[in-house]
This record gives C-alpha cells, structure tokens and sequence, in this order.
C-alpha cells in the first residue's frame, strides 16, 4: 500500500496512479526521497556557513594580531620635537622642526638600528631603538632615551612625505655617498666625511686612532686639510659634542693646525672619553664636530655648523669621572646643571653643563657664569671636605645653544675620594653694546653631600631669579 501525498488516498502496491486524484506513483517516490534528502542538504549548509564564520573570525584575530604587534607605523616623541616613521620596505623617515631625513633601519629581534642618510646639508646620523609595548625607546643623535609612542600620522607630516627630498649643494659640507667605515684597532670605526668643504678650503675626518696624550687619557679623530687659498690658514676645533653633550674646546688640549697656502696637512681631534660617561653610556654613539678657520691675522674667516661623523664604537673606554647630573637652573631662557666629576691627585674636576637661547651674533654680548663659595666677592673660595680649597672663581663666556665646560679645583690635602662639596655661583647676562651687565641669577651657599659610592646624596642651598634683568637681557 501508498498513500498518495497529494489527496491521502490509500493505493495498492501494483497501482501505478491515485485512484482518487490520478497522482503517479513516480511522483510520489520523487518526493519521499526530496523529503530525505532535505535534513542532509540543511545539517551540510550550516556546516559551511560554520566554517566560514569560523575563518573570518580567525582572520579577524590575526589581523589584529598582526597590526597590534607590528613595528611598521608612526611614532611621536614624547617631548612632541621628534617624530619618526617605520616602514615596511626597511626604509624609515625622521621628522624634526618641519624637516624629514631619510633612511633605512634593521631589526634584531627586540631593537632596531636606523641609519639616516640625510638630505642637503643635514648629516648622516645613526639612532638605536629598543621596542618597548609597541612604542620605540631611541637613543642617539639630538635624543637620549626618549620614549616614541605609536599613533596615527597626521597630515603635516603626510605633506612632508609627498615632498621629494634630494640631495643639493650647500654651502656647508656635505659626507660622502657612501658610507664606508674604515676599520681600527682600537675598536671604534668612523666613516670618512667632509667636515667642511668650502671657501677654497676643504677638511675631511678620516679614521679613529689611539689618543697621543695618553696622560690625559685622550683619544683621537684623525683629520686631512686641503687649503687652496692664496694664504695662511689655522684650522681649529671650535666645539665637540659627544652623545648629545657639547663640551668645551681648549687650545691647549686641542691643537690648532696651521696650513700653508695651496698646501695639504694632517692633524687630530682630541677626544675627551669621560663625556662618554657622562653622557650616561659605555660608547660613544653620537659624534659631532664644529670647526673654526681663521686667517693669518688670527681673524675667523668662517665657524662651521656642527657636522655628524658616523660612528661604531665596540671600545670599552677607560672612565675616571662619576655621574651625578645636579640640575641648578631650569629656566625658560637659561639651564644650569653639574653632570659630574673626577678626582686626580689634589684635583678635583667638575664638569658643568649650560644652555641658554642666548644666541644673539657678535662678539659684544654673551652669557658669564661665575663661581665660588661666597658669591658676591671674587675672593670667594670652593670648600671640599670641609676644606677651603684655594679656587677662587671660575667663568664661561658662551653664546653657543649648549656647552659643557670643566673646572679644576685643587685640594689642599690629598684625597681618593669626595665627602662634600661647597660652593655658590652667579650668572650674569653681559651686553657691551650698551655697557651693561645684569646679574640673571645667584646662589646662596649650595651644599652637596656625597655617599660611598660617588653619588651625591644630599644637596641643599637656594637659587635666585632676578626678573627684572632678565626682562631687560632678553
């Protein structure tokens, strides 16, 4: 017997048709196995609309996997100054004052190396980065340890990438194409570069080389000049800045070269390593030089721009100073800070460091700083485990962004070690122009106490802000 599904007519067996509403028995067959067929059909189609959720899903989390955890975008600094783009080709993009310098970087695991080849006038420069919960900690170059953090880049720095950076004359030198580093014993190697090339006058960095004042435990760049004028000139090395740190040029422990006219000669550039370690590093990964020409007559003919040497140090420098890195001013105009000291024999040496905008041309005007323990008398003297040493004063003049300069201090006993330190200072700013001299800022009697170790462990004494010279200096 079947039932026929259309009317509910029972039919026999070997009845081909619905004796009621004539339905084929075909027919009927057709649909039972359409009505098996249709759970089959449905448990397979979502099955497949499983799968595919399923892989968009996947997708979805490896994707945000993959962007969450990729180095490939753009980073600010937290001081807003400095900006830096990371690129999935290896080349990479730094942006500073409006500014964009070119390069390439390479990863090892957790750190980067960017290398910036520049544009025009600005040098080669190399930063390293460490990648820390996906922002970049750089150091090196015009940074030092500063946190670069992930975020979306914004149009101004867009309008710099559609601009085509090429490289053009300038009047100031420009490195090498190529950046070829020429091997030393010593373990540092320096890339050759112009570090001037102009006015007929032309001086090329080329090699690191052990220090020739091994007393004063120095270390050199070698340096080639090539004069091609029709006189006398002394080239001289104006300012060195080590990792960031610009420190002070002697002539006594810098010597001056002087070449003859349409002739060539060779000279150094002392290194002082402490400011390695001042800097808050064992290597030097920063180095600039800025470079002073002066005539016959002993008149500059020109003061160069600070020129980078790119730099791979694997040396381990030999160090007698001690960080400390007291800040004494913080102002808007003027930073006052010691970055550390060292002792030899009955000598004490402080390394001070000053920035100031006071960046105004001409010999006339400049920045005075002055020191000692009582601060309104040049007689004042500097007491040094409760000893009066026999240092009376020191002074800078200097209209440079950033200098650091070093002051020695004699004990009157022999010492291996520093207990406490006295001393006041005054800084002046000085416009001969209009014969004046306005004192900006002093100190009552600053006391710093020392611990074993070197570093200071308390510091007590008060600074004074004179508004109104500051108002009129400025």
């Amino acid at each position: 017997m079947w039932v026929c599904k259309k009317c509910g007519t029972s039919n026999s067996d070997n009845s081909n048709y619905c004796s009621n509403c004539g339905q084929s028995y075909e027919s009927h067959k057709n649909e039972e196995e359409v009505q098996k067929e249709k759970p089959t059909n449905i448990k397979t189609v979502r099955n497949i609309l499983i799968c595919i959720v399923s892989l968009i899903v996947l997708f979805a989390l490896c994707a945000i996997f993959i962007t969450k955890n990729s180095i490939y975008g753009y980073y600010m600094s937290e001081s807003g100054i400095y900006s830096v783009s990371i690129n999935r080709d290896g080349s990479c993009n730094w942006y500073q004052n409006g500014i964009r310098f070119d390069g390439f970087y390479e990863r090892d695991n957790q750190h980067l190396t960017l290398s910036l080849a520049g544009n025009g006038q600005y040098r080669d420069t190399v930063f390293s980065a460490d990648i820390e919960d996906h922002n970049l900690r750089i150091l090196g170059g015009t940074v030092n340890s500063e946190l670069f953090i992930k975020q979306k880049k914004p149009e101004e720095i867009k309008a710099l990438d559609s601009q085509d950076f090429t490289a053009t004359s300038s009047n100031t030198a420009t490195p090498t194409v190529d950046t070829v580093f020429v091997e030393s014993s010593s373990g540092v190697s320096i890339a050759e570069t112009f570090l001037l090339n102009e006015n007929n006058i032309r001086v090329t960095a080329l090699r690191y080389e052990e220090s020739q004042y091994s007393t004063l435990n120095y270390e050199n760049i070698a340096f080639h000049v090539e004069n091609n004028r029709s006189n006398k000139i002394k080239v001289s090395i104006a300012y060195i800045k080590t990792n960031g740190i610009v420190q002070r040029v002697f002539p006594d422990m810098y010597p001056n070269t002087y070449v003859e006219p349409y002739s060539e000669c060779d000279g150094v550039i002392a290194l002082d390593p402490e400011y390695i370690n001042l800097s808050g590093s064992d290597h030097i990964y920063s180095l600039e030089v800025s470079l002073v020409i002066s005539d016959d007559n002993f008149n500059d003919i020109l003061i160069s721009q600070f020129v980078s040497i790119p730099i791979i140090d694997n040396r381990t420098h030999e160090f007698k100073s001690t960080p400390i890195w007291l800040n004494l001013i913080n102002d808007d105009h003027i930073e006052a800070s010691i970055l550390g000291y060292r002792i030899d024999d009955r000598q004490l040496y402080l390394y001070f460091n000053l920035k100031t905008d006071d960046t105004v041309s001409g010999d006339n005007r400049y920045i005075e700083f002055l020191g000692g323990r009582e601060e309104i008398s040049a007689g004042g003297t500097i007491k040094i485990n409760g000893i009066d040493s026999d240092m009376y004063m020191w002074e800078t003049y200097d209209r440079q962004p950033e200098c650091a300069f070093v002051e020695d201090i004699y004990f009157e006993e022999p010492t291996d070690s520093i207990k406490s330190l006295e001393f006041a200072f005054v800084i002046y700013g000085v416009d001969r122009n209009v014969s004046k001299e306005l004192r900006l800022f002093s100190s009552s009697s600053i006391k710093l106490s020392f611990a074993s170790n070197g570093l200071i462990s308390s510091a007590d004494g008060t600074v004074n802000r004179y508004e109104d010279a500051i108002n009129s200096y400025y």
